[in-house]
């Protein structure tokens, strides 16, 4: 059975717990005196496999562990995300590796296999859990019942802008048809320009961006 004491999940949108979290890790295995030597700070969508495991690899510097944190780490690329989840049946006991998400999908695999090895510390998500649901009404092509959870989740105080993103995640993962990638990416900019730049009230480009998207239900089918 693989020790849990290697390896960090730590997710949710409450940034501060986070930090918490990650500052407690420091502390625990890291001298201050040594501390720039010792960890590195990784933003997945930058990361090679083979700085990955460059960093995975690296010897502590005097006694002590190395720590590698990886932010965002849902946004790796699928080459990082196999090794990773190899990496974390034997981790190198010399290494502390903390992944952080701002949202943990219990249907995705990464997430599931890495959970199953690691301390998992987990936080505030509401917007991205109830995204889910919104998704699912939206994939059926239910409109009226897709609106109905937006105007829930703004009554909530949900912010647009992490509604929008819930939607990004949740409706482009494992989609492999271009031409609906693209219909999807263009509506999705609309929106978040609209939300950001123009006179528009953001409750009323989601809703027009939630319209839109359920009437792609025969596409979603398909794909």
């Amino acid at each position: 059975m693989v020790k849990k004491d290697s390896i960090y999940l730590v997710t949710g949108q409450d940034a501060p717990a986070k930090d918490k979290v990650l500052n407690e890790i420091k502390a625990k295995f890291l001298a201050a005196n040594i501390e720039q030597f010792n960890l590195d700070t990784l933003s997945a969508k930058d990361t090679t496999l083979e700085v990955l495991q460059e960093k995975l690899l690296y010897h502590a510097a005097s006694a002590g562990r190395r720590v590698v944190v990886i932010k965002q780490a849902s946004s790796l690329r699928k080459d990082c995300k196999e090794y990773l989840q190899k990496y974390a049946q034997a981790p190198d006991p010399a290494a502390i590796l903390v992944l952080e998400m701002e949202s943990f999908d219990r249907k995705d695999n990464f997430s599931q296999s890495i959970a199953g090895c690691a301390t998992v510390r987990q936080f505030r998500q509401e917007a991205y859990t109830s995204a889910f649901a919104l998704i699912d009404e939206i994939r059926a092509g239910k409109t009226e019942a897709s609106l109905k959870i937006l105007h829930q989740l703004l009554k909530k105080g949900q912010k647009p802008e992490m509604i929008l993103g819930g939607l990004r995640s949740g409706l482009s993962r494992g989609q492999v048809d271009i031409t609906l990638m693209r219909r999807l990416n263009r509506l999705l900019l609309e929106c978040d320009l609209a939300i950001k730049t123009s006179s528009l009230k953001p409750s009323f480009a989601l809703e027009r961006l939630v319209v839109s998207l359920s009437g792609f239900k025969q596409t979603f089918r398909q794909a």
